[in-house]
């Protein structure tokens, strides 16, 4: 079991998927993983962005995960993070009913990739659903950053490393070719 590219599949050339539609980790270490090399400057606290394709809640007890992680930090996320409960499934009375319905996790407010409160951006105009983690740095240099595989519905299509609020973007951090400005 292995990550698999899915080309023409979202806005970019491919996407990142399991195809093992049955299969299901709870161990990271036996989980199957892709890893990249990020240059951090920054310490502290930094934002990742982790675009999927969007998701239907199919697994409401858990909801459908992914596992991510910098150098041995890790965190393993619920693909429903900042999901619109449209059919109020997710009320004060029906969590207290179910003893295994879990919250739908918040948003992170902060950052503005996400489309909170701006108009017309949710993960149907974007066909992207935005789900984000912070780990802490302690020393600016080349860290790794790791994808898990825990759920195999989730697919991935891009990452944001330290997003920039002050030109947020549904297409992610924007590109500027050698001597074109940002201005």
């Amino acid at each position: 079991m292995a990550w698999t590219i899915y080309p023409d599949l979202g806005r970019n050339k491919a996407c990142m998927g399991i195809p093992y539609v049955t299969a299901s980790v709870t161990d990271l270490k036996k989980s199957p993983r892709m890893e990249y090399q990020v240059l951090l400057s920054d310490t502290g606290s930094v934002a990742f962005c982790i675009g999927i394709l969007p998701v239907q809640d199919v697994i409401p007890e858990r909801g459908l995960r992914i596992g991510i992680g910098l150098d041995d930090e890790t965190a393993i996320l619920d693909a429903r993070q900042g999901m619109h409960d449209e059919f109020k499934e997710y009320t004060k009375e029906n969590l207290a009913q179910s003893p295994k319905l879990k919250p739908i996790p918040p948003k992170d407010k902060s950052i503005k990739l996400t489309g909170y409160g701006q108009k017309l951006r949710n993960e149907v105009f974007d066909n992207l659903h935005w789900l984000t983690v912070r780990f802490n740095v302690k020393n600016p240099g080349l860290h790794t950053l790791k994808v898990f595989m825990v759920d195999p519905e989730v697919v991935l299509e891009q990452i944001v490393v330290n997003p920039d609020n002050n030109h947020p973007s549904y297409f992610g951090a924007p590109f500027f070719k050698l001597g074109q400005s940002s201005r």
